[in-house]
């Protein structure tokens, strides 16, 4: 290597540059510098190598110039520099390749080779350097570096640059492989997905932008077939005339061609279509069919079959208006009902006033003719007159057990809540059983929310009934109750003659008795009400009883007041 002049080195060193004026320079040069200590570390860099690489000084401090090279350029970058610092004069005038030496020009102060630096973003930044070594006090020495960021053929080394660019195509060329391979897996994606979707696509191709039935058939998938019932199989490149000649009538034709000419889509809504050729299928159909533009004078139209959802849709509303037409007969019902409930309340009053007046005036006239006659009336006509009598009360229950029966149902009483325990102990008050008869109830008797008269009403004739028909005069009567879901099941039990199962259906039927009535008096009315009124209430009574092994009345009262529409099926 050859020294400097000695009149450039006195200028060189001896200009009259302060501090200031060489920081200055430092920081405004477009050129990558950096300052090294003579161990190769970094002590400073300018703003254009923060800007290139993205090391802020702070990350540069005490890193090596070296360890940022490629791994193929850092012996040559490190033998560059030991050169430098150790002033071999063996190295002037040698070169090397950017791959294993490095192409430099050296002298006492400098040398020149060319590497390649990692960036902070992970990109490899050929650089083309000028180092230069400058000896200070005490065996001192720092390493000045500036370097050229190398585009094209500023490369110092031609064939490095190839073999860069050379890696740098194969990599394009493989990100470019990656790209179509992914496309065209996205591609395949989407064809299977229109192959396999459930909507019917045809892709229609305008030949003539002017002439709206120059659509052709380019693309099409097998929902299409199905949905129209005919086998798309060799209708690629027929015309829409051809596949669907009934729709050349209408405006759809026109329509698809404003989609193609406009780049607007299109929601035909709701499409009749019938094909009333001998091969095809001449029912007609409905489909919601929507056109979409696509490249190349194409519109693509997607469609549904929705024949059956309509149909659907007109049995509902059928149904619809039968359910209302059944409604309107139900209210006209309810309503004829009610003004036949009000007549016959009113039957029921007259009835009763005018039946139960001149019975009332019999057992006076009766009662006065036994008076009148006195001890001279013959014991025969004694018995006949208390015949007479028995007769007219009975006439009178049976009056007063009718009107009782037509009113469940009918007439509402309020609900209110119900100690059933107290309820039969008033019960048993008012029917003021024999005394050698034993009546017992449970403990525990429920609270229910109920109407009060009904339930005592039921109670009252199935116990009156347990006493009247027993044929002992000790007779035991059990009361109790337990919980079925929704409702209370009560048992009425008695040890009584018991009753013959052909007869457990007939003594609930009106006016129906098992013994005479004038062996024992009975209107035959009061199984029937408590039938009627637990049905009303939406409950069940039944009966086990087998002869000469006592009766057992067990029926449901709901725990709390029920559906009165319901209820009021039963009445």
């Amino acid at each position: 290597m050859s020294s400097l002049p000695d009149s450039a080195s006195d200028s060189f060193f001896n200009a009259d540059l302060s501090t200031a004026d060489l920081a200055f320079f430092f920081t405004l040069s477009a050129d990558v510098m950096c300052i090294l200590d003579s161990n190769g570390h970094c002590l400073r860099i300018n703003p254009a190598f923060e800007q290139l690489l993205g090391y802020s000084s702070l990350a540069m401090r005490d890193r090596t110039l070296t360890s940022l090279a490629h791994p193929d350029d850092r012996v040559a970058t490190q033998t560059a520099i030991d050169q430098l610092l150790l002033g071999s004069a063996e190295s002037a005038g040698s070169e090397s390749s950017a791959d294993g030496a490095i192409a430099h020009v050296s002298n006492h102060f400098t040398n020149r080779f060319t590497n390649r630096l990692i960036g902070a973003d992970d990109q490899w930044h050929p650089l083309d350097w000028t180092i230069s070594v400058v000896s200070l006090p005490a065996d001192a020495q720092r390493l000045y570096c500036v370097a050229r960021k190398m585009i094209g053929t500023q490369s110092a080394n031609p064939l490095a640059t190839a073999q860069e660019r050379y890696v740098e195509l194969l990599e394009t060329e493989r990100q470019t492989n990656s790209r179509a391979e992914k496309l065209k897996a996205e591609a395949q994606l989407y064809a299977n997905a229109v192959r396999n979707m459930q909507v019917g696509l045809h892709i229609w191709q305008l030949k003539d932008l002017d002439d709206v039935n120059s659509f052709e058939l380019i693309a099409t998938n097998p929902a299409a077939g199905e949905f129209v019932s005919m086998s798309m199989e060799g209708t690629i490149g027929k015309t829409l005339a051809e596949i669907f000649p009934a729709l050349v009538e209408t405006d759809i034709p026109q329509t698809y061609a404003n989609v193609v000419r406009t780049g607007e889509p299109c929601d035909l809504g709701e499409v009749p279509y019938a094909d009333a050729r001998p091969d095809k299928h001449g029912e007609q159909r409905f489909f919601a069919v929507k056109a979409f533009p696509l490249a190349n004078r194409c519109v693509g139209v997607a469609f549904e079959n929705i024949t059956a959802s309509k149909q659907a849709a007109r049995d509902l509303q059928r149904y619809t208006d039968d359910l209302l037409t059944v409604n309107q007969l139900l209210t006209d019902a309810m309503s004829m009902l009610e003004q036949r409930n009000q007549e016959l309340d009113q039957f029921a009053y007259v009835t009763s006033h005018d039946l139960k007046a001149p019975l009332r005036a019999i057992a006076n006239l009766a009662t006065w003719i036994e008076e009148d006659l006195g001890s001279s009336l013959p014991p025969e006509n004694a018995e006949q007159f208390e015949l007479l009598k028995n007769r007219v009360h009975r006439m009178e229950g049976l009056i007063n057990g009718l009107l009782e029966y037509s009113r469940i149902g009918r007439i509402e009483h309020s609900y209110e809540r119900v100690d059933t325990k107290e309820l039969l102990d008033d019960i048993l008050d008012s029917l003021s059983p024999p005394s050698a008869f034993t009546i017992e109830i449970t403990p525990d008797m429920p609270l229910l929310k109920a109407q009060k008269l009904l339930l005592s009403q039921v109670f009252s004739n199935l116990i009156s009934n347990a006493i009247k028909h027993h044929d002992r005069a000790d007779g035991r009567v059990n009361i109790s109750a337990c919980e079925q879901g929704k409702f209370y099941e009560f048992c009425v039990a008695d040890d009584g003659p018991g009753i013959d199962p052909d007869y457990h259906q007939k003594i609930f039927a009106i006016f129906q008795t098992l013994q005479s009535r004038d062996d024992l008096e009975s209107t035959g009315i009061g199984l029937s009400i408590v039938q009627k009124v637990v049905r009303a209430e939406g409950g069940e009574i039944t009966l086990r009883s087998q002869v000469g092994e006592g009766s057992e009345f067990r029926f449901t009262w709901p725990k709390s007041p029920p559906d009165r529409d319901a209820a009021s099926a039963v009445r």
